[in-house]
């Protein structure tokens, strides 16, 4: 048998597919993110306790002399200030905001969200242009991820006067999250320049050029991260992604490589690394790195390993295609139906690039009682018979596969070229202007110029 079923579209670009920054771990993801629980978030916190003069409301005698009271207790018996500050905002008498800020302050702490920011507001209510109390809500509606709420009370703080790193990183990450990438990258950029040493500000940054694919930019970026941790996996990850984006397989097979040896080995970068190999042509390597995946994934997704199969066969690696899917196991939990025939399907390749014809019925028969349905199965059933010159049955199959609407075209095609072998140049002709109708192409159009001459042709002969 000479002819077998091409791809009708190149594999290489769902080969590709998997080599994206779709694969990010959750914590690349959140690249960028200000530390809202770490030692100097507490610091700061611990700090906003303290009244200040600018864009802060005043206050008379008595208010200057119970907050004296109340500062120590805020961190010697939380409870207990705040007791005493819910009994004096209940009392009706009309007092500073500076206590609807303390009260909100010790809610937070506390991780009374809804009470914090219902005094927060309370707070801004009474003092409209109170920095501290909108800065607080925008860290609150920060930490409890409403991005879009906490942009507008962080904005306001900036407009009231608060230019510091810390408030431009937590605007750049509400951004970055809202998906506006080109502002967050500004607001990076802004948070950066007053702290230049600080990771989190320059990984935002990258994180923005990633969402933007930008990687001109971002590769300069990536170095800087590199020089700076040059042992952390994750960032030889995102440098392979990086070099992805601006079409280097190679280099960026070399910094997966990397990766895997300061410890970053895992299945997802393991389908890339194969990917990689595999759409430069290095099949080995690929091979060697795809069994890996299949040895170290506790759930498999088979789907992007049948893939590769079907592209390593498709470009003459017969052998090693044999290999990766002689170590798939179809019985292991996770398999879908059309995956088990879709390995199926590779296995009849196999059996009819080795010319064990008998065999490759065999795996296609029983595959199509499992999955009477599918496609795949019924065009390389007709494509088998078609080859061993059984026409009344290899038109069978195609007739089957043309009743499944995303296999139609192809079933007209093929049953077409079956009636043709048989002379049948009107029920042909039918068939392909069927097809031509549903996806035009010049092919088409020349080839059913030529079975209408051919079909004239047999009429003239018939009548002379």
């Amino acid at each position: 048998m000479k002819r077998f079923e091409k791809f009708s579209l190149t594999l290489l670009s769902s080969i590709l597919l998997g080599t994206t920054l779709a694969n990010a771990t959750d914590d690349e993801k959140k690249m960028g993110k200000p530390d809202l629980y770490g030692e100097r978030f507490q610091r700061y916190f611990s700090e906003s306790y303290i009244a200040l003069k600018e864009r802060e409301p005043e206050m008379d005698e008595l208010e200057l002399t119970l907050i004296q009271k109340i500062g120590p207790m805020v961190e010697e018996d939380p409870e207990f200030a705040t007791t005493m500050l819910e009994g004096m905002l209940q009392g009706g008498d009309q007092v500073s905001a500076t206590f609807d800020y303390l009260l909100a302050n010790l809610y937070f702490n506390g991780d009374s969200i809804e009470n914090a920011e219902n005094r927060y507001l309370q707070a801004i209510d009474k003092y409209p242009s109170y920095r501290r109390a909108w800065k607080n809500l925008g860290v609150l509606r920060l930490r409890d991820g409403r991005y879009k709420e906490a942009l507008e009370a962080l904005i306001k703080t900036i407009e009231l006067g608060d230019t510091g790193a810390d408030i431009y990183g937590m605007v750049a990450f509400c951004h970055l999250q809202e998906g506006d990438y080109l502002s967050s990258e500004l607001a990076y950029n802004m948070a950066a320049l007053q702290e230049p040493r600080n990771l989190d500000w320059l990984e935002g940054r990258v994180q923005a050029l990633i969402d933007m694919e930008q990687f001109e930019k971002l590769l300069p970026l990536m170095k800087e991260l590199l020089r700076r941790q040059p042992r952390d996996p994750k960032y030889r990850i995102l440098m392979a992604n990086t070099y992805i984006g601006l079409r280097k397989p190679m280099m960026a097979a070399r910094s997966l490589e990397l990766a895997h040896l300061l410890g970053g080995e895992r299945p997802e970068s393991l389908l890339q690394l194969a990917n990689l190999y595999s759409s430069d042509g290095v099949f080995d390597l690929a091979v060697k790195n795809y069994i890996k995946v299949i040895e170290n994934s506790e759930r498999l997704r088979p789907r992007p390993l049948l893939t590769a199969v079907k592209y390593i066969m498709e470009n003459g690696e017969l052998s090693l295609a044999k290999d990766l899917l002689q170590h798939l196991d179809i019985s292991q939990e996770g398999w879908l139906a059309g995956e088990v025939s879709q390995y199926n399907l590779l296995l009849a390749n196999v059996a009819l690039r080795e010319n064990e014809f008998d065999k490759a019925k065999e795996i296609l028969t029983a595959a199509l009682e499992s999955d009477p349905l599918n496609g795949e199965l019924l065009i390389q059933m007709g494509l088998f018979y078609s080859d061993s010159q059984d026409l009344a049955r290899a038109i069978y199959y195609f007739d089957n596969a043309i009743g499944i609407p995303e296999f139609e075209y192809r079933g007209l095609v093929l049953k077409s070229r079956a009636l043709l072998d048989e002379g049948r140049f009107d029920e042909a002709l039918s068939l392909l202007e069927r097809a031509n109708a549903i996806d035009p192409s010049d092919y088409l159009r020349q080839l059913i110029g030529r079975v209408k001459d051919a079909a004239e042709g047999k009429a003239l002969a018939s009548r002379g």
